[in-house]
């Protein structure tokens, strides 16, 4: 059992550093659901939003195009978020950062202003390896994925504009 645990290992991290690992498309089915722990310390899971429509956002503090789409990420948060009424749904943003250090995303949140509720942490040495990326099937950030109320992915790195559309029509 032991010699098949390191090459399973092996397969399993070449997958994910090569991008063979699947990323869930639009049309796909649900997306991967997850639990996770919160800055706050509770632990969420992309269930829990059901019923909202949810922007999951994977990035770290050290990555430049992250950085400059953070404040279009707010904005949106800022346009969206809290806007469920008994007959439209919601928007919530869903931030995960890919970070080898925790204490730099925690800075990063304050210095950004990142305020949203779910804000989480999958520290990982390297980012292709980060449990959360593995489960998306991301190798390279920032990625965004665009879930519905049903929990079904609308889209992968839409633009922004895109966004804005689809959340219009939604959300009324």
């Amino acid at each position: 059992m032991k010699k098949l645990a390191i090459p399973l290992v092996t397969l399993i991290a070449l997958g994910v550093y090569f991008g063979v690992l699947h990323r869930p498309q639009p049309g796909e089915g649900a997306a991967p659901d997850f639990s996770i722990e919160l800055r706050d310390g509770s632990l969420a899971s992309l269930s829990d939003l059901q019923g909202k429509y949810v922007l999951l956002d994977f990035w770290a503090s050290w990555c430049g195009p992250c950085l400059k789409d953070i404040p279009k990420v707010k904005k949106l948060q800022a346009d969206f978020g809290g806007s469920q009424t008994s007959s439209s749904p919601g928007f919530e943003v869903f931030s995960i950062a890919l970070e080898k250090d925790g204490k730099r995303w925690e800075k990063a949140l304050d210095r950004y202003d990142m305020q949203w509720k779910y804000n989480a942490l999958d520290e990982s040495k390297f980012v292709r390896l980060s449990k959360m990326a593995s489960l998306y099937g991301v190798t390279d950030i920032p990625a965004t994925f665009l879930i519905n109320p049903e929990g079904k992915i609308l889209g992968v790195n839409l633009p922004d504009a895109d966004i804005r559309k689809i959340l219009k029509e939604g959300i009324k």
